[in-house]
């Protein structure tokens, strides 16, 4: 623009990216594609402030709005059919800038602002089936996350989930199965065996014990995944449905049709099968 940043500048920042947090959790492509132009704007106006904050002594909000702005493109590659790889590609730009700049910031160290990115960048990562480098930068962040936050923080549990999502992608499925129960100890100590985290990382826990043909195990894990899930969504939320049918596939719809599955008391009765479903 070449003009002076002002005040006004930095107050329009603020509300650039108080108007993309909002628009984030409204569901639908052409809220995070006007999150993305927000952000976009945002970041363009920053830089142009950055040497004033500088000369004040004033610390960045660039690595936040580029973390931000990262997260907000890896949404909007999920939902588009076309330029997903350019989309991915730029939210890495934006990551990586925003953790270098950070890491700068903080004279070559790492907080947990910056294991934050890295779990981001894992996800982009993920989707581009660079599934060797997302394994390393969860595992980094994790180590980060333990050493600042503790051993029983739930965001450790929350980036080790992760880290077993992608180990279960790469078919590592013992390894996996560790980073799931890791996570599911840490919820249950920190967050509570109600709280729907602990049903989530159940669920990625029952997932790796049936692909090892530990179904009995499965069974008895998803079964208490989808008591949570029945509480905090109801019987007709996604996450409800997909736990429910997984126990029916493994345990037969019939049995539980027919009342005769040692399980059967275990689904409430909203979510059981339809005499026309078990058929």
């Amino acid at each position: 623009r070449g003009e002076t940043p002002t005040a006004g500048d930095a107050k329009l920042v603020e509300r650039l990216e108080a108007a993309s947090d909002l628009l984030k959790h409204l569901s639908g492509r052409v809220n995070f594609e006007t999150s993305v132009k927000l952000l976009r704007r945002a970041v363009a106006i920053e830089e142009q402030l950055e040497g004033t904050r500088s000369d004040q002594g004033g610390r960045s909000r660039l690595p936040g709005l580029l973390n931000s702005l990262g997260s907000a493109l890896r949404v909007l590659a999920e939902q588009a059919e076309l330029q997903r790889a350019e989309l991915l590609e730029e939210a890495m730009r934006s990551l990586e800038r925003g953790l270098g700049i950070r890491r700068r910031e903080l004279g070559g160290t790492d907080n947990t602002k910056c294991a934050s990115a890295m779990s981001k960048m894992a996800a982009v990562l993920k989707m581009q089936v660079k599934l060797d480098d997302a394994v390393k930068l969860l595992k980094k962040a994790a180590e980060i996350e333990k050493n600042e936050l503790g051993a029983d923080s739930p965001t450790l549990a929350l980036t080790l989930y992760h880290l077993g999502g992608v180990l279960e992608e790469q078919g590592r499925l013992v390894e996996s199965l560790e980073q799931y129960r890791n996570a599911v100890l840490i919820a249950k100590q920190s967050l509570g065996t109600e709280h729907v985290d602990y049903a989530r990382y159940q669920v990625g826990t029952a997932r790796v014990l049936q692909r090892i043909g530990k179904d009995d195990d499965a069974l008895d894990v998803y079964t208490r995944a989808l008591h949570i899930y029945q509480k905090w969504f109801g019987p007709s939320h996604c996450h409800t449905m997909t736990c429910r049918q997984r126990i029916i596939d493994l345990a037969g719809a019939s049995e539980y049709q027919a009342g005769t599955s040692p399980r059967a008391e275990a689904l409430p009765a909203a979510a059981q099968p339809s005499p026309s479903r078990a058929r």
